[in-house]
């Protein structure tokens, strides 16, 4: 891989997933950063829900169709 940085963003099924690649002309990478769009989607949670009921908060939960596994990284 040549030296320097590259950074994309690419559309996905649920947002938008970014790459973030850093080389120093090895044969991989010195960094890789990938931010899927799981975990903004939670944090967002409490300003779109606020002064609702508990079902509308299920609704939106089911209507994000946030990933787990994304969250966790």
């Amino acid at each position: 891989m040549p030296a320097g940085e590259s950074s994309q963003m690419i559309e996905a099924t649920k947002g938008i997933n970014s790459y973030y690649l850093v080389s120093d002309q090895s044969t991989m990478s010195y960094r890789t950063r990938i931010r899927t769009p799981s975990y903004p989607h939670l944090q967002q949670i409490p300003s779109v829900i606020r002064g609702s009921m508990v079902p509308d908060l299920i609704a939106y939960l089911a209507s994000i169709d946030f990933v787990m596994a994304d969250v966790d990284r």
